[in-house]
């Protein structure tokens, strides 16, 4: 009968698991993630700059 593992047993293994590296696998994810966020966050600012001006 096998044991089976606890919670915390099971984090910790997927935590120091050598095989599977989010980085390695995908490496342009997070990169793309971050510029994403900048484009759209400073898209955000524009208009709300542009919607300002536009009612003042």
């Amino acid at each position: 009968m096998a044991e089976e593992k606890g919670q915390l047993e099971t984090l910790k293994d997927a935590i120091v698991d050598e095989e599977k590296r989010l980085g390695e696998e995908v490496p342009g994810a997070p990169f793309a993630v971050v510029g994403l966020s900048y484009i759209v966050i400073l898209a955000i600012v524009l208009a709300g700059i542009g919607l300002f001006f536009w009612l003042r």
